[in-house]
């Protein structure tokens, strides 16, 4: 399911799922919506995530501790 994330809107309107895409709005919602038991990551999706999804502190943490590890950052200072 993972490589869903590289796929971009334009990719899958052009395979002809434009008119599902339009539906949903974007192609993260129409993911979240077909297999709404996989925890799909906002952040993964190349210019969807929702403009408020990083209001939340919570969700900033974890954005954080997910780039800190992915930049192999082990102290905060």
């Amino acid at each position: 399911m993972s490589d869903w994330y590289k796929v971009s809107r334009t990719d899958f309107t052009n395979a002809g799922g434009g008119r599902i895409v339009r539906h949903y709005g974007n192609l993260r919602a129409v993911l979240q919506n077909l297999y709404p038991t996989t925890n799909w990551d906002p952040l993964k999706f190349e210019r969807q995530t929702p403009n408020e999804y990083l209001d939340d502190v919570t969700r900033q943490r974890e954005f954080l501790a997910k780039l800190g590890a992915e930049l192999q950052i082990t102290e905060a200072s």
